[in-house]
């Protein structure tokens, strides 16, 4: 029985990151975009930069470094700046898309797709109030610590890699059958989407602000 424990608390892990997955974001919507413009390895380093955010932010959680996170000035700065990365990524897509640069995506300006996806999840106040927030409150609440405490965090991450590495194959696929207009009008589709979660997100930390 205690050689199926890791194995059991990894399973719990995977399915919590695994239901966080399934709230489609901007960093998703990124994936599959990069996906459909320039194929599954250009989305899949995407996919890597967003695991390896995500596993820093789990190291802070743990640290307790993560409640600096929960002031009014940190959660205000981190909004407005997550919103100007997402217009930024959001503004390029739409001009890759209406200019009809041939698979141009914000990875062309920011170094790659590793690093886009590097600065677009670590500055997407979602990734970073999460992994403050919901993921410390159910460490708290189930009392996890040592090896058990690795294994549901190694699940987290898991579920980040799984998924999204699905969307990039996904939207791969769908590159290969898609004619070149239909793959730009996608992207410019995309960009629309990430200003318009940029948008929603000033909105409404206003609106917790009571601003």
């Amino acid at each position: 029985m205690k050689e199926t424990r890791p194995l059991i608390t990894l399973f719990q892990g995977f399915r919590f990151g695994m239901l966080i997955q399934l709230a489609v974001g901007p960093v998703c919507l990124y994936v599959f975009a990069t996906g459909s413009a320039h194929g599954f390895m250009h989305a899949l380093a995407v996919v890597a930069a967003v695991a390896l955010v995500d596993a820093a932010y789990i190291l802070l959680a743990v640290m307790g470094v993560a409640v600096l996170l929960k002031g009014r000035f940190t959660r205000a700065a981190l909004r407005f700046s997550g919103a100007a990365v997402l217009v930024f990524f959001g503004t390029r897509a739409i001009m890759a898309g209406i200019a009809g640069l041939p698979g141009e995506t914000p990875a062309d300006l920011t170094g790659g797709p590793f690093v886009s996806g590097l600065v677009l999840t670590a500055s997407n106040p979602l990734t970073v109030l999460f992994w403050s927030g919901v993921f410390s409150a159910r460490l708290a609440q189930d009392g996890l610590a040592g090896t058990r405490l690795f294994h549901f965090s190694a699940g987290c991450v898991l579920a980040t890699l799984v998924f999204l590495a699905g969307i990039a194959l996904a939207s791969s696929m769908m590159r290969e059958f898609l004619p070149g207009l239909a793959v730009r009008i996608l992207n410019a589709a995309v960009g629309f989407a990430l200003i318009v979660f940029a948008v929603i997100m000033l909105v409404k930390g206003r609106g917790a602000q009571g601003d």
